[in-house]
């Protein structure tokens, strides 16, 4: 095709639909280097086509921008870039189909203004919070890692606060973001701890282990057998035994072993349905492996617990305690919940929605997702 017939052609689409037939069914640009300017209006056109096809009408509609800057940079430059008498036809083509884009833009625009605002703010349900709608707490988890960094030993640590401070998600979110050295197993004792003995909650902790070193790509060897754990002996061998197994690969890894709702372990001693020495030998599991560090959640500080994690951790244990969100973490949850958030609120909402809340975590994103 020659550079005359490639400018006609391209004067004579009409609609974002000719735009995207157009350039995948012509060759635009058989000429040297000239009319080479032209070769970047093929490239927001190639863009009119995906616009077209995309699903999405957020998506389709950064592709409709990026056609339309390529185009200004098109008519900008063809001055400087195309002789005399080509760059004012290329102008003149890139003008054409820069209106087109925009008016398909509007149209994109417009569906985008009419759909419903998708709500992030997941904290509201009382579940755990992670990743892209974790936001803020990154001074507790700084405070965790400094705690971790100064010593060989990684002393236990117990992060305590009222209910619905989002002490779980910060235990679900340790190691997201940071390099990948980071195992993290996490039990929840409102399950774990619903067991006849403790046998069985090493059983919990032990598939829990295995599970998640096999993920981060170790060899962790076959799920733990349920006949390996009936008495609380045999299950101490097998556990020790799985974790002898991993020592020699961790390396610089680390393992958290993150206990949320630890007080359960408490409630299953005073029932007769655990071992008193379960708190002791967590200690000891933490003193024996280096690379495993020991988190435990709750309600209370060990001042506040029984004998036996007092007498298990008393001086060893670092207390953090998680409170309300800070003022600046509070703003960022309401005003960008999620990186795609658009919503914007205004200044005395803001100020409003924290007032109510002071920053608690679950009752200001209750109120955000009732906005």
């Amino acid at each position: 095709m020659s550079n005359g017939a490639a400018i006609a052609a391209g004067l004579e689409t009409e609609t974002l639909a000719d735009l995207g037939v157009a350039t995948s069914t012509r060759r635009w640009i058989p000429c040297p280097h000239p009319l080479r300017p032209a070769a970047r209006a093929s490239c927001p056109a190639a863009d009119d086509a995906r616009a077209q096809q995309a699903m999405a009408p957020l998506n389709r509609s950064v592709a409709i921008n990026r056609a339309s800057a390529l185009l200004t940079e098109l008519i900008d430059s063809a001055a400087a870039t195309c002789p005399y008498p080509e760059w004012p036809l290329v102008q003149h083509v890139a003008r054409r189909w820069r209106d087109i884009v925009s008016q398909a833009g509007g149209t994109i625009g417009d569906e985008i203004l009419r759909q419903p605002v998708l709500n992030p703010y997941e904290g509201y349900s009382g579940l755990p919070v992670t990743g892209h709608t974790f936001v803020g707490r990154q001074d507790t988890l700084g405070n965790i890692e400094t705690k971790w960094a100064v010593s060989d030993l990684l002393p236990p640590i117990i992060l305590y606060g009222h209910r619905r401070m989002g002490k779980t998600s910060i235990l679900r979110n340790l190691g997201r973001g940071a390099d990948s050295h980071i195992i993290l197993v996490y039990l929840n004792m409102q399950d774990s701890g619903l067991v006849d003995h403790t046998g069985q909650l090493l059983l919990d902790m032990a598939e829990a282990l295995q599970r998640e070193a096999a993920r981060a790509g170790l060899q962790a060897g076959p799920p733990p057998r349920e006949t390996n754990y009936a008495t609380l002996g045999t299950a101490r061998r097998a556990l020790n035994a799985l974790l002898d197994h991993l020592d020699p690969q961790m390396g610089q890894m680390r393992l958290i072993l993150a206990v949320d709702e630890f007080e359960l372990i408490e409630a299953g001693i005073r029932e007769g349905r655990l071992d008193a020495g379960v708190p002791a030998y967590l200690r000891a599991l933490s003193q024996n492996y280096r690379w495993l560090a020991l988190i435990f959640a709750g309600l209370h500080t060990l001042d506040e617990m029984g004998h036996q994690y007092q007498s298990a951790f008393y001086g060893q244990a670092e207390h953090i305690k998680v409170g309300y969100l800070p003022y600046a973490d509070a703003m960022r949850l309401i005003t960008r919940p999620h990186p795609d958030f658009t919503l914007e609120y205004a200044p005395d909402l803001r100020a409003e929605l924290y007032r109510l809340s002071y920053g608690q975590p679950y009752l200001l994103q209750r109120l955000c997702w009732e906005r």
